[in-house]
């Protein structure tokens, strides 16, 4: 009766005496429909007279009551609405319960697999020894070529604590689509990274992007429909960061889906970056995370590690450019 009178009339006539009154004979031990009318007619009594102390501390008790119900309903409402932020937030902090184990890698390449120019195979070669070396660090097998195709990191993915891919992602006008572009499987061969296709469309399929021959895609709606455990996935491939904003100012694209899916931590790139420079990056960091431990019974301070590797490629960019006698004496 009194949710209905307070709905109906908005109570506002009433003292502040009267509305703390009816507000606390509203309420019980199990928060409802009373709690969230009670709390509304509180606040309404509140912007009369700000200076009621008694009613400050009743608002506050009430909304102490109803707030694990609120967190409760919460996740029905903002999973269909794609909520990565509070999906990350919930996972990062389940992260701190999980019982000590051994850390689980999975690390992807596909990278210029049938290129015929030597600076290409060069940098193939370097980016799949790259993969390797953290591979046998971590204790793991690596997935290069055609091993890094959609079925394998699908599969992987799910029973492991890190992920990393190095390689390229293709654009598209819907974000939807953004993908990491991945060999098919069937050879070994992927097709040239002429970067043209990033911003093309196939012509038999215009909401999928025009990878090449032998190139298959993991795409933002893929990740979505994952359920992950990832402590931490890291991109390493040109604009991987990229996002666009939906409904609410939510965060669309590869990274954000990837935290909605399960993963704690990601990382990508805003902008395009040469092969060399992202594997620098990628040893400097996981090298500063290794040194952290090798298992999850505590969270890792990853800006941290961040941060070195950072350090490292800065001071190792300076010591390229600069003559020695100069970045010496600095």
């Amino acid at each position: 009766m009194a949710v209905q009178m307070f709905e109906k009339w908005r109570l506002p006539d009433m003292p502040s005496d009267a509305k703390l009154a009816l507000a606390t004979a509203m309420t019980s031990e199990t928060p409802g429909p009373s709690h969230e009318a009670a709390i509304q007619i509180l606040k309404e009594s509140l912007r009369l007279d700000e200076k009621r102390n008694d009613v400050q501390r009743q608002l506050k008790k009430l909304e102490t009551i109803v707030m694990p119900r609120r967190r409760d309903d919460g996740p029905r409402e903002r999973k269909q609405g794609h909520c990565p932020t509070w999906q990350c937030c919930k996972r990062a902090n389940s992260k701190l319960h999980e019982r000590a184990r051994g850390l689980r890698t999975a690390f992807f390449s596909a990278y210029e697999d049938h290129i015929e120019d030597k600076v290409k195979i060069t940098q193939r070669e370097e980016a799949y020894k790259c993969m390797r070396k953290l591979a046998s660090d971590f204790g793991s097998e690596p997935r290069l070529g055609c091993n890094a195709n959609r079925e394998n990191l699908t599969t992987v993915v799910k029973d492991v604590d890190v992920l990393h891919f190095h390689g390229h992602t293709a654009t598209h006008p819907n974000i939807i689509y953004q993908s990491l572009v991945l060999s098919d499987g069937k050879t070994s061969e992927t097709s040239s990274g002429v970067q043209e296709f990033h911003h093309t469309q196939s012509s038999t399929s215009p909401y999928r992007p025009t990878l090449g021959p032998h190139k298959d895609a993991f795409t933002v709606r893929d990740a979505f429909s994952l359920d992950l455990n990832l402590s931490l996935a890291s991109i390493v491939a040109c604009s991987s960061g990229v996002q666009n904003y939906g409904t609410g100012d939510e965060p669309q694209g590869l990274l954000s889906a990837l935290q909605y899916a399960g993963c704690a931590t990601a990382i990508g790139t805003l902008w395009p970056l040469h092969s060399e420079d992202g594997r620098a990056f990628t040893l400097y960091f996981f090298q500063a995370v290794r040194r952290q431990g090798d298992n999850i019974a505590s969270p890792w301070n990853l800006a941290l590690s961040f941060q070195k590797a950072i350090e490292m490629g800065r001071a190792y960019a300076i010591r390229l450019v600069l003559k020695p006698q100069i970045w010496l004496s600095a």
